[in-house]
C-alpha cells in the first residue's frame, strides 16, 4: 500500500552511489595506513598511544632540521615507528601509568587558573631502553606541557622493542592527563 516502486535509474543511482562511498571511504583509510613522513596518525591501543608515521614537525624546528633529527637516535640507529615488538615498560602499561601518576605534580598555575586535560607526548626508547628525545606533540599549556616532559624523562628504562630479533630505537607515544 505504502510501497514506492523504483526505476530501474533510480535503483542503479542509488547502487552507484552507495558504491562511491564505499570506495571512497576504503581509499581515505588506505592513505591514513601509508607510511608518509609528513603525516601522523595514532592508534589507540591499551590506552597508550602508538605513532605509526614519522615525521611531526614542531613550531619551533624547521622540516628540513627535523627530518634529520628524528630519524636518528643518540648511538645514530635508525629509529623505527612500526615493529614486531615494541618497547614495554617494566610491569607494563599499568604500572607505566601508576608511575607517571605517583611521579606527576600537577602545576600550581594550572590549578588556580583550572586547567585540565591531555599533553600528549612522544619520545623514543632507544636500543637500550632509555628514553631520549622527549616532545610535547599536542600542548595543554606550557606548565603542564614542562611537568609532562619532565615525567616522560623521568622514566625508568624500558624493555627495548625489537625488529628481527636486534633491539632497535622505536617511537613510543603516550597521553599525560592532568585532572
Amino acid at each position: 500500500m505504502n510501497y514506492q516502486k523504483y526505476s530501474k535509474t533510480g535503483f542503479l543511482k542509488y547502487s552507484l552511489v552507495i558504491s562511491m562511498i564505499f570506495v571512497l571511504f576504503f581509499s581515505v583509510y588506505a592513505q591514513t595506513l601509508e607510511t608518509s613522513p609528513n603525516n601522523a596518525s595514532f592508534i589507540k591501543k591499551d590506552s597508550v598511544l602508538t605513532e605509526k608515521e614519522t615525521s611531526i614537525t614542531s613550531k619551533n624546528n624547521s622540516p628540513s632540521s627535523t627530518q634529520t633529527n628524528q630519524n636518528i637516535d643518540s648511538f645514530g640507529n635508525k629509529i623505527y615507528t612500526v615493529v614486531e615488538m615494541r618497547p614495554l615498560f617494566p610491569g607494563g602499561d599499568d604500572k607505566l601509568f601508576d608511575f607517571i601518576e605517583k611521579d606527576l605534580k600537577f602545576p600550581e598555575t594550572a590549578k588556580k587558573n583550572k586547567i585540565q586535560g591531555k599533553v600528549i607526548v612522544r619520545f623514543v626508547v632507544n636500543s637500550v631502553g632509555k628514553v631520549e628525545q622527549s616532545k610535547v606533540i599536542r600542548s595543554l599549556d606550557p606548565e603542564c606541557d614542562k611537568e609532562a616532559l619532565r615525567v616522560i624523562n623521568s622514566l625508568p628504562v624500558f624493555i627495548p622493542g625489537k625488529q628481527e630479533g636486534q633491539n632497535v630505537s622505536v617511537y613510543y607515544s603516550i597521553p599525560v592527563i592532568f585532572k
